[in-house]
């Protein structure tokens, strides 16, 4: 489904719980899908549970 219209997707850290994955190995391959396939001017917000996870997955997906 193409949704050219979108510019802000919002997710939470998926896997990264009971999955037991890496925030490296959860947030690095959703951003690089995100990136393939989504309008270059579409943004996608990460949430996690404290502000240093979030500087720190920032990081790993920019």
């Amino acid at each position: 489904m193409e949704m050219d219209d979108v510019r802000a997707v919002e997710v939470p850290m998926l896997g990264a719980g009971a999955g037991k994955l890496s925030d490296e190995e959860s947030c690095v391959p959703m951003a690089q899908g995100f990136r393939e396939s989504a309008h270059p001017d579409a943004k996608l917000f990460i949430y996690v549970n404290s502000h240093q996870r979030a500087e720190d997955v920032e990081k790993m997906v920019n």
